[in-house]
């Protein structure tokens, strides 16, 4: 055979162009070797990062899996355990198994008997049960047939259970009868035989009659079944209802009694809502307010705030009172009538509440009281009348001069009446009230003294004194208290007159002076005069004492002299401006009264000088009644340079010169 040739081999054919070529063929080929060589390099450098990576997560998976065998091993190990133990078991099962199996009949024999003594138990409990409670139970089988009584049925029946007798027998047996009436209780309202027809029933008109006594029942009847609901038995349930059946004769007799009086009472009764309607109303009420009949008032008003009170606001202070208290009494208004005219009544009511506390309406009853009323306004009016009646004699007789003589009312004195007190007396008068009026018209002079009058004779009542009398221009009051209270209100009887002086200075009106004389002492105070005509007087001693010592007054030239019994009276002397004044002898008496002074409401200077000069004064006054007249008159002398208007030490020096002529 013929070789062939290499076409990549030289030969001698080849030109020098082809071997170029096949030398840069050449040369692209290492280019390329060198190339992957370097790509083989990388890849096995990146081979080679890795190694150790993927080294360790196969340790890793390598002690997982050893792990898991671990834990397979032990899982195997205790299912072999439980496998162990559930033969044991069954073999134990086995082995109870076939015991139970040897003593299944003992066991059913054991637990009939302790079922058969569960069920004796039972029914010994529900005989007690029912032999205990306090309500008759009859029971009759599904033929009609008595099958149980307990002891309380028995004794409401008054008889044991009549084994031998049918259904429709025993109400005769146990006469049964429809209440109040002598009819057997009809069969076809029976309870038993209801409940063997499978009707529950409750009645409460039968009542049994024996040994003469009537015994009121209310009797439940039902139907027993049995598990295919067939009707077994038929129980009937009672009790006596005798004190029930009382009580609602009770109820209906005071119903009726209520009623009786609701219709028959004089007074009107109603019942109305709390938004002003009448729920009920009696024929009083209803002539009360001129309707003829209950149903007419209830029909006609509507409003009672408005139709009936005659002030509206009434109805709502009615409520308000209601709503606080839950009753009123003696609530007093005006009140419209029918025909319009207007009456005055009275109310008393209650609020009425169901069980749940709420409010249903308000019940009470109403009193005509126009006639009281009337009376009421003529008696305030009548009363008024003696009250201005008793004023005006009070201004004539003193009300203190009443109490004094013990008397309730001028009508009580009697003439002769009399009384012996001590008393302070005080008399007072106008100085020169002669020369005053002169120049006056009687109307004048009437104004002129009821002024002066008016000013002092609250200076008296201020001091719990009163006037017994006027005398012309001057005037008597009687103090009963203290003798202090006579003398406080002669120096505010001066003060007034002070001020009242100070309206009159001018020559047609000249400034008054008034002397006041007081005493204390025993006087009679009585009635004196005749059958038609009686004054109150006071007599005696002190009396005339207190009115000599008014008379002084002008004689010393002084406003208010008071007697020695006055001044032994008072309870503190010291708290006054006195000074001894002279010794006088009393009419018809033997003894001497001393005699003060009273300077306290004097113009402020004429005081301050008697209180300069009250010691030199009063020794003046003693050595003038020493009969030392020359000594006095010094004194005397002495106290006017310092108080040249001191018209007692004048009238004193004066004296002791005439005696020493």
């Amino acid at each position: 055979m013929k070789a062939q040739k290499n076409p990549m081999l030289p030969n001698k054919e080849t030109s020098p162009e082809w071997l170029l070529f096949q030398i840069e063929n050449q040369r692209r080929e290492i280019e390329k070797l060198k190339q992957d060589k370097a790509d083989l390099e990388i890849l096995l450098e990146t081979v080679n990062n890795h190694a150790d990576n993927v080294q360790a997560e196969l340790y890793r998976a390598n002690e997982k899996l050893e792990a898991e065998v671990a834990e397979k091993r032990r899982a195997e190990a205790k299912l072999e355990s439980v496998l162990a133990m559930v033969s044991q078991e069954k073999a134990d099962l086995e082995i109870l198994l076939e015991t139970i199996a040897e003593h299944n009949d003992a066991l059913t024999e054991l637990l009939e008997e302790k079922l058969k003594d569960t069920v004796e138990q039972s029914e010994i409990r529900l005989a007690q049960f029912l032999e205990a409670i306090p309500v008759g139970v009859f029971v009759v089988d599904c033929s009609g047939k008595p099958y149980y009584a307990n002891r309380t049925a028995k004794r409401i029946l008054g008889k044991d259970i009549v084994w031998d007798k049918e259904l429709e027998e025993l109400r005769e047996v146990y006469q049964a009868y429809l209440a109040g009436s002598e009819e057997i209780y009809p069969r076809d309202r029976d309870a038993l035989i209801l409940a063997l027809q499978g009707q529950s029933a409750i009645l409460d008109d039968i009542e049994i009659r024996h040994q003469e006594r009537i015994i009121p029942l209310e009797v439940r009847g039902t139907p027993i079944y049995d598990e295919s609901g067939k009707i077994i038995y038929a129980i009937a349930v009672f009790q006596d209802i005798t004190a029930r059946k009382q009580a609602e004769k009770a109820i209906k007799q005071a119903e009726h009694k209520y009623r009786s009086i609701f219709e028959n009472a004089l007074e009107g009764i109603f019942q109305t809502t709390p938004e002003g309607r009448y729920l009920n109303v009696n024929p009083a009420l209803a002539q009360l307010y001129g309707y003829d009949s209950p149903e007419d008032l209830m029909l006609a008003i509507t409003d009672i705030s408005q139709q009936v009170y005659v002030d509206s606001q009434r109805r709502s202070q009615f409520i308000e009172i209601m709503r606080k208290q839950g009753e009123i009494s003696g609530f007093e208004s005006q009140v419209y009538r029918q025909d319009g005219s207007i009456i005055w009544i009275s109310e008393n009511a209650r609020s009425v509440y169901n069980e749940h506390s709420e409010l249903l309406y308000y019940q009470g009853f109403v009193v005509d009281i126009t006639a009281s009323k009337q009376a009421e306004v003529e008696r305030i009016e009548f009363t008024e009348q003696l009250l201005q009646l008793n004023k005006a004699n009070e201004r004539f007789v003193p009300s203190q001069f009443l109490q004094l003589l013990n008397k309730q009312s001028i009508v009580d004195i009697q003439v002769g009446d009399q009384v012996e007190k001590k008393m302070s007396i005080l008399f007072a008068d106008i100085r020169g009230f002669t020369r005053l009026s002169e120049g006056m018209t009687p109307e004048d002079n009437f104004k002129f003294i009821n002024a002066y009058l008016s000013r002092m004779e609250p200076a008296i009542m201020e001091n719990r004194g009163f006037i017994d009398k006027y005398i012309g221009d001057g005037l008597m009051a009687l103090f009963n208290g203290s003798a202090d209270d006579a003398v406080k209100a002669a120096i505010t009887m001066m003060h007034r007159l002070a001020q009242y002086n100070t309206t009159r200075d001018r020559p047609e009106r000249p400034p008054l002076k008034i002397g006041i004389g007081i005493n204390t002492g025993l006087l009679m105070l009585g009635t004196v005069g005749g059958e038609s005509r009686l004054d109150s007087t006071v007599i005696g001693d002190a009396v005339n004492l207190a009115s000599r010592l008014e008379h002084l007054t002008k004689e010393y030239g002084v406003s208010v002299l008071v007697s020695h019994h006055t001044f032994a009276s008072l309870t503190k002397p010291e708290k006054y401006n006195l000074r001894f004044v002279d010794r006088v002898q009393v009419s018809g008496k033997s003894k001497t009264v001393a005699v003060f002074e009273v300077f306290d409401a004097d113009p402020p200077a004429v005081k301050e000088c008697k209180l300069i000069t009250k010691t030199v004064f009063e020794q003046a006054i003693w050595l003038f009644f020493q009969g030392k007249l020359a000594e006095a008159r010094q004194q005397f002398a002495n106290c006017l340079e310092v108080n040249p208007n001191d018209t007692v030490a004048k009238n004193y020096l004066r004296r002791c010169e005439q005696f020493l002529l």
